[in-house]
């Protein structure tokens, strides 16, 4: 192979490998921004949805959205709750986000399997749900304490229900 030859190969597989990491590039990108997302906009309405389902039953909770990671979106602690709440509330979305599925469904595998609850993270109470897309992609979770067990779940699903995103199965 001459000294051009060699040069022209060189050039030639150099760019072909430039075309293909920009093609390859690309398409994960493109793939990525269809994946749906719990953006700040979700979190909000899913807070608004519980704030307003307590509200009309005289009720305070702590409310916790996390996305991806178990990552908090969004909390609120309404007026007249204890403190403690929210810790439970996080715990609550961090476990449904990160298992997705409610922590009702959790506690009731606890009472046939004890270990469970002995597992770092997760909650075995009802009160949290797992936020998932229409697509059926988990989005995370929300979690909800302050209140009784049903309160709780109930709450959590009228925050679901403002964003659109309650699942029927529930």
């Amino acid at each position: 192979m001459t000294a051009a030859n060699s040069l022209r190969f060189r050039s030639v597989f150099a760019s072909g490998v430039v075309l293909i990491t920009i093609l390859l590039s690309n398409v994960g990108a493109s793939a990525q921004e269809k994946r749906p997302t719990l953006d700040a906009e979700t979190a909000k309405a899913i807070v608004e949805g519980c704030e307003r389902y307590a509200a009309s039953n005289n009720i305070a909770v702590a409310i916790a959205v996390a996305g991806p990671g178990e990552l908090l979106a969004a909390v609120l602690r309404m007026d007249g709750v204890v403190p403690g709440a929210v810790e439970v509330a996080i715990w609550k979305a961090r476990s449904s986000s990160s298992l997705g599925m409610s922590t009702a469904d959790l506690a009731d595998l606890a009472a046939k399997t004890p270990s469970v609850s002995t597992v770092p993270g997760v909650a075995a109470i009802a009160g949290g749900q797992p936020v998932i897309s229409a697509a059926g992609i988990l989005l995370g979770g929300v979690g909800v304490s302050g209140a009784t067990e049903n309160q709780d779940v109930a709450c959590a699903l009228a925050g679901l229900d403002e964003a659109s995103l309650r699942q029927d199965e529930e």
